[in-house]
């Protein structure tokens, strides 16, 4: 748990720094702004599935934790789906209707 918990800060800190690099003006490959934001929500995911079993755990608390889980990998799904496009197309969405339906009804699921 402790290994998830620090590679997510880490992660945090490296897309942070990239954000912050690319302010002003776009640098260096696109890849390196999307991919953090779905690998972050896969390893907290994780972590909370983790959380989930641990023995000892109340019901209630058992059953937060992997509702957590369950919304944030279909959160992560999305994401990843947005960042394939993003990645493959030269021009992004601009409104709604061009975004592909089955990423509009991942995001609108968890709604």
């Amino acid at each position: 748990m402790q290994l998830l918990v620090r590679a997510n800060a880490v992660l945090a800190v490296l897309a942070t720094g990239w954000f912050v690099a690319n302010l002003h003006e776009p640098r260096g490959p696109l890849l390196l702004g999307w991919v953090p934001a779905p690998l972050s929500l896969a390893l907290a995911s994780l972590a909370q599935w983790r959380a989930a079993s641990t023995t000892g755990l109340p019901a209630a608390a058992r059953r937060f934790w992997n509702q957590l889980a369950l919304a944030c990998s279909v959160v992560a799904l999305g994401v990843g789906l947005q960042a394939g496009i993003a990645l493959t197309n030269r021009r992004p969405p601009v409104a709604p209707q061009e975004v592909p339906p089955v990423v509009l009804l991942i995001f609108l699921g968890r709604v």
